[in-house]
């Protein structure tokens, strides 16, 4: 049993979903998936100081600020981030719902950009990279058909 997305996106594991979401987001440079609403109390780490780079709140001009969290203000609210189109995928359920032929394909634009910086390391970043790439193509093939990506 596992989470199958239309199109050939992606057919395995949960577990290996949400690491493969978990590297995205750290590639990605946005905070560790387990200190975001909806994520916290998962896996969120204890007595927590942790800091990074973000562009909260705006749009593409906005200069990056050093943004710091305690435990206090967990959890960090999606809206505090940059508009980035991998928000509609990290956000998402992992079990059931849909994105759409829209997002999907600006979601495959942001994954390509992500493979250029996608480290080969380890057996496991490999693997995570052919997981994204195959997501790529579900995204790309999804949004060709003008339907969306379903998480069955």
């Amino acid at each position: 049993m596992g989470l199958t997305c239309s199109y050939g996106a992606y057919d395995g594991g949960y577990s290996l979903f949400n690491h493969w979401r978990r590297r995205v987001a750290q590639i990605a440079g946005l905070p560790p998936l387990e200190f975001m609403e909806g994520w916290y109390g998962f896996g969120a780490y204890k007595n927590l100081s942790y800091a990074f780079t973000a562009r909260c709140g705006g749009n593409e001009e906005d200069i990056p600020t050093l943004v710091a969290f305690s435990e206090a203000s967990l959890p960090i609210k999606w809206e505090c981030l940059k508009p980035d189109p991998l928000l509609y995928l990290l956000n998402h359920s992992d079990c059931d719902g849909e994105i759409t032929a829209k997002r999907s394909s600006r979601i495959a634009d942001r994954l390509e950009e992500l493979l250029l910086l996608w480290p080969e390391d380890t057996d496991m970043s490999k693997r995570l990279k052919l997981i994204t790439v195959q997501f790529i193509k579900g995204c790309r093939e999804a949004a060709a058909e003008g339907k969306p990506l379903l998480f069955i």
